[in-house]
This record gives C-alpha cells, sequence and structure tokens, in this order.
C-alpha cells in the first residue's frame, strides 16, 4: 500500500496565498493508489476537511482531538497495512 499519514489540525495557517481546500481535494486522486490517511489531533482540529482528504483517496480519519487518544488512534491506522 502507497499511504501517507497525516497528523494535523487541518488548518492552513502559514501561508494564506497557498492551496485552498477545493483546490487540494481536487487534486486528490483515487486512482493514484496514494491513500492519505488523516489524524485530527488538538482540540481546534478541523475534522470535516480531514475527513473530506481521507474519502478523497479512499482511506479512513481518524479522530485523535484528545492528545490521550493518540495512542489507540495509531494502532488503527497501521493497521491498515
Amino acid at each position: 500500500i502507497s499511504s501517507v499519514v497525516l497528523l494535523t489540525d487541518g488548518q492552513n495557517d502559514n501561508d494564506p496565498n497557498g492551496i485552498t481546500q477545493s483546490g487540494l481535494l481536487a487534486e486528490l486522486d483515487r486512482d493514484s493508489g496514494v491513500r492519505v490517511f488523516t489524524i485530527a489531533f488538538g482540540a481546534e482540529a478541523d475534522k470535516e476537511v480531514l475527513r473530506k482528504i481521507s474519502e478523497a483517496t479512499d482511506a479512513a480519519w481518524y479522530n485523535s482531538s484528545d492528545p490521550a487518544a493518540l495512542n489507540q488512534v495509531l494502532p488503527a491506522v497501521t493497521s491498515n497495512f
């Protein structure tokens, strides 16, 4: 399996002129064979955008907005490989 695991809050804080959510989703391709597994991290994580990113690549997203949940989330992510 070719995949990326992305641990993030889902916010684009650094470059307001960077890629937009719709632009990113348009670039993601289920047929590429690369699956993007997202992990929502932090209380302010944008869970909806992370879900959309994973679904666009036929992958799963995981909620770890509570840092204590990370110990449970990581084994769940790696079970996909």
